[in-house]
């Protein structure tokens, strides 16, 4: 019925399709896959290549601290070959002056009586044998 109030029995007909929004249309859903898609893989491109610019600089600083301990432990290595030089000819010379003062001993021992003959005959006495001992020692470098 129109606004008359006449009844029409052939409507007037009109043949229309109705298009949902964009965003309900399926090549929009596969454009949206798609595009998550592609920034699922450049974040992790990145993420990885983040990772590998990380490690190759990780890298470079082991080989540096590497290269320091080994240049730290030659240094070691030396040091410790000086130490044992030092050491052998403190013992070398230690050796020298015991093997000296033996030998000054035993002279004075041979030029001297010995302290029973020396008490028998001059109770009251005693012999000082400092002076030769002194003499060996200053002639070997050894401040007495």
């Amino acid at each position: 019925m129109n606004h008359n109030g006449i009844w029409n029995d052939d409507p007037l007909k009109f043949a229309f399709k109705v298009i949902p929004p964009f965003w309900k249309t399926n090549w929009f859903k596969i454009l949206l896959v798609a595009i998550i898609i592609t920034i699922l893989y450049l974040f992790i491109k990145f993420r990885l290549r983040r990772l590998e610019k990380a490690r190759e600089l990780l890298q470079q600083k082991v080989l540096k601290r590497t290269q320091a301990l080994y240049a730290k432990n030659e240094e070691l290595v030396v040091e410790q070959e000086r130490t044992k030089k030092i050491l052998e000819d403190l013992k070398n010379r230690d050796k020298d002056i015991t093997d000296s003062l033996n030998y000054a001993k035993r002279i004075q021992e041979a030029i001297m009586p010995p302290d029973d003959v020396v008490q028998s005959i001059l109770p009251k006495s005693f012999v000082y044998f400092n002076s030769l001992v002194i003499g060996v020692l200053k002639s070997l470098g050894v401040t007495v």
